[in-house]
């Protein structure tokens, strides 16, 4: 079962796929953390290792959260979920909501 959190983007932000490097609740909690303390935010959660969640677009917050070891990778155009197989079943749900709203999106 995903958890879900909402959160309202602001102008100048674009939604992301982070996929974390995490396995417990708090790992996880981490995570979100470290997108909020750098302006960002959490939409959806599926938990341990997938998030929804959005950024300022012009502060370099990819680099910043990237270099950080519990950040695994962060897209932002669709993404195959064939190279995360091994992943949950949580976490490809997750990987495949962010395909869905991308497309949902590039239908308006």
């Amino acid at each position: 079962m995903a958890l879900f959190l909402i959160g309202v983007a602001k102008a100048n932000q674009s939604n992301s796929l982070v996929l974390l490097n995490a396995q417990t609740k708090e790992e996880t909690e981490t995570g979100i953390k470290l997108i909020e303390e750098n302006g960002g935010g959490v939409r959806h959660v599926f938990p341990p290792d997938v998030l929804i969640a959005y950024f300022p677009e012009s502060m370099g917050i990819d680099k910043r959260l990237k270099s950080n070891p519990i950040i695994s990778r962060i897209f932002h155009q669709t993404v195959d979920p064939v190279p995360f197989s091994s992943r949950s079943e949580i976490a490809l749900q997750g990987i495949k909501s962010w395909n869905h709203l991308l497309s949902e999106a590039g239908k308006r």
